[in-house]
């Protein structure tokens, strides 16, 4: 290799590594965590896709990150990695102290009958002290009833927002929207079991 070939594989690993650095605070940003929330807890990376949140992690031994998703080749080299549908999660009840859904709740599902379904899936496998964090924006507003044409764009967002709560609440879960800025899309969902007694 010669001297400015050397110079532009530095450079790339770097430019690489920067990506890497702005994508997982994206990630974070938008899910309201940082790496302190990850560590010596048993995290779900659901629907990880390319299981960035992993492989940035990968050589942290305090992050245990189990990356999930339905198509395997993307999760190549990925400690810990999982292909499987998230209507059927693969693991033991209560296996997570913390699962994140990373793609946001428009992804979930397709369905109204597969979004509950997966809502369920992540309830089973989460810890009664657990949590699920699910961001941007509100669930597909094709699952969820529609208000008709009669409302503005930002009464029918807010309508879309309240039915993606009450979904979620449904499935026996607490549900609180934090705001990460000033957009209709800028919040995420901060979901905790509902105590049996409730």
């Amino acid at each position: 290799m010669n001297r400015h070939e050397g110079k532009n594989s530095i450079s790339n690993m770097e430019s690489e590594s920067n990506e890497s650095d702005i994508n997982i605070e994206r990630i974070q940003e938008s899910l309201g965590f940082s790496e302190a929330d990850l560590i010596g807890r048993a995290t779900l990376e659901l629907g990880a896709g390319s299981a960035t949140l992993a492989r940035y992690y990968e050589n942290n031994n305090d992050v245990n990150i189990t990356s999930l998703d339905l198509e395997d080749d993307q999760l190549k080299g990925v400690k810990n990695a999982v292909q499987a549908d998230a209507m059927k999660l693969p693991f033991k009840d209560e296996s997570f102290d913390f699962i994140l859904e990373l793609g946001g709740p428009s992804g979930l599902g397709g369905s109204l009958d597969n979004t509950t379904t997966i809502l369920k899936e992540m309830k089973r496998v989460l810890r009664s002290d657990g949590e699920i964090r699910i961001g941007r924006g509100y669930l597909s507003p094709t699952i969820l009833e529609d208000p008709g044409d009669n409302l503005s764009l930002e009464d029918r967002k807010r309508h879309f927002r309240e039915q993606s709560k009450k979904l979620i609440e449904s499935i026996g879960f607490n549900v609180e929207e934090v705001d990460t800025g000033d957009g209709v899309y800028d919040f995420y969902y901060r979901i905790i079991k509902k105590p049996e007694s409730e």
